[in-house]
């Protein structure tokens, strides 16, 4: 039983991981429910957790600071978080994962916004536990675009995934969520495209005029989730909880919904008031 109240608490895999408001993460391999981690951040006046990330896998998690601005990252294997410093400043309140990643200790390209709208792409690394100065954490990190440009947004969401596409070519897509819009992103990117790979994708939407799906009835904040359904034909389906209700449906990557979006049989459930 944690020692504090639980500010916040993520399932992924067999993996638990609680965020308690004493800045303490507790880690329970839930096939070893006995046998728990406490971590306990490093100490900041009036600091506190903003949100916890943690991947597929359960085996990398993201930790940010509401004051601070800090982001912390935290190796299934390590006890000792270690401080993303070129993230400093960024208010991190969306990671997308790399769900291709089966890696232990690198999380691949991955995809962070921010309260401020700004999308990052970064890729972590456990690096030395025993030094003290051991290399960094980040390989890169790089702003890649910014959401909302007439009125900015805190991004609330991103997830993405491969296409398919030819040998040559790795082809994506990329859902990002505010409190109010659902953007679609979808490239291509060369197999030997150097970091930041998402670059090439993104560099096509910054001089075009935004498309995204309008949501009205904004609260401040919304909720994305990606699963996968049972029918290996229907692929993957979405589910936003926004202002007006849940917004849901299915992820197409054939064509099926036209060259510039993923989501085909889209339906709004309105909230029952």
């Amino acid at each position: 039983r944690p020692h504090d109240r639980i500010l916040s608490m993520t399932v992924c895999s067999r993996f638990l991981v609680i965020a308690t408001c004493s800045n303490v993460i507790i880690r329970v391999d839930m096939m070893h429910p006995h046998q728990q981690d406490e971590i306990e951040l490093p100490k900041m006046i009036e600091d506190r957790i903003h949100k916890i990330f943690l991947d597929p896998t359960g085996r990398h998690l993201l930790i940010s600071m509401e004051q601070s601005a800090e982001v912390y990252y935290l190796c299934r294997n390590s006890k000792k978080t270690k401080t993303i410093s070129k993230l400093k400043g960024n208010l991190i309140n969306a990671v997308g994962w790399n769900t291709q990643n089966t890696n232990d200790t690198l999380t691949g390209p991955i995809l962070l916004g921010t309260t401020k709208g700004l999308i990052y792409e970064t890729e972590l690394t456990r690096g030395d536990d025993s030094r003290i100065f051991g290399r960094t954490v980040d390989r890169y990190v790089s702003k890649l675009f910014t959401a909302g440009k007439e009125k900015v947004q805190p991004i609330t969401g991103i997830e993405f995934d491969r296409m398919p596409s030819r040998p040559t070519d790795c082809k994506y897509y990329v859902l990002v969520t505010t409190p109010s819009r659902l953007y679609q992103f979808i490239g291509t990117v060369s197999t030997s495209a150097e970091a930041p790979i998402f670059q090439q994708l993104f560099q096509t939407y910054l001089d075009t005029p935004e498309e995204f799906l309008e949501l009205p009835y904004n609260f401040g904040t919304s909720e994305l989730r990606i699963f996968n359904n049972s029918s290996k034909s229907r692929g993957k389906s979405f589910a936003l909880m926004a202002g007006p209700g849940i917004y849901y449906g299915d992820i197409n990557v054939q064509g099926a919904a036209g060259p510039n979006s993923v989501t085909v049989n889209s339906k709004l459930m309105p909230y029952p008031f």
